[in-house]
């Protein structure tokens, strides 16, 4: 009977979701203005941080650093990276006369500056405008497996938050 139940205690653990997949991140970046020119998205008065979360079963939150969102964006080791399958984001923004406008692209290329950020887009549907106002991009997951930047992740459920 002990061994049946061991037998039936692994098979459950094994095909458990939680024990059997990486948790996978979003991403959310705001600036306080935007510009783009057809083929570049530039990024003024970019936030300190960017948050992330997780899906379920995890359900972890936080913020990084630019500088860290830089390594996990050119960590071309890890799955998803975003570096050789450059992500989807949704971009929501105030046009020039102040109505709430929203994009979906392809991001790729990213480039920092001080307090600004440039990527290369391509429109997948909607429109950007030439100048934009309130700017918030929700970027697509990939999994946090980039040297230097690690989750403080307590018990599995907690909010987390990744030290600069």
């Amino acid at each position: 009977m002990k061994k049946f139940l061991i037998i039936i205690l692994i098979l459950t653990l094994t095909n458990c979701s939680f024990f059997k997949k990486k948790t996978s991140y979003l991403f959310i970046q705001s600036s306080e203005s935007a510009t783009y020119n057809g083929k570049v998205l530039h990024l003024n008065k970019i936030s300190k941080n960017i948050t992330f979360f997780s899906d379920r079963p995890r359900r972890i939150t936080g913020n990084i650093s630019n500088a860290d969102f830089v390594k996990i964006w050119n960590n071309t080791k890890q799955k998803n990276s975003f570096k050789k399958d450059p992500p989807n984001s949704a971009i929501y923004f105030l046009d020039e006369k102040k109505n709430l406008k929203s994009a979906i692209v392809e991001n790729s290329d990213l480039t920092f500056h001080k307090n600004s950020a440039s990527y290369e887009v391509k429109i997948l549907s909607g429109k950007l405008s030439r100048n934009m106002r309130q700017v918030v991009i929700f970027i697509d997951n990939t999994e946090l497996s980039t040297p230097g930047v690690y989750v403080n992740e307590v018990g599995g459920f907690s909010n987390s938050v990744v030290p600069d």
